[in-house]
């Protein structure tokens, strides 16, 4: 395999890890998204991806780390669903 074969499973990996963190509250997607683009910008001497997209990512990848870490607990756990007690249903 050449580095770039490397470079493009290193990367995919790390897109899918991000994709899992976007349905996992606590794996940190945006991250390991910012990572891979961040790999791949370098492995292609920024050719594909250039300075004003990367800007644009990691503004954007911060601010959505931010907005999670800032977000209540509360918010994020997901909303209970029990039935009532059969005590609260008698007269």
């Amino acid at each position: 395999m050449d580095g770039q074969t490397i470079v493009g499973i290193v990367v995919g990996a790390l897109f899918l890890a991000g994709l899992i963190g976007a349905l996992i509250p606590w794996i940190p997607g945006p991250l390991f998204i910012l990572i891979g683009v961040l790999v791949w910008a370098v492995a292609t001497q920024f050719a594909v991806i250039g300075v004003g997209r990367l800007v644009i990512l990691v503004t954007l990848a911060l601010t959505t780390l931010l907005v999670n870490f800032a977000a209540p607990s509360s918010a994020r756990s997901p909303v209970s669903c029990s039935a009532p007690s059969a005590s609260s249903l008698d007269p």
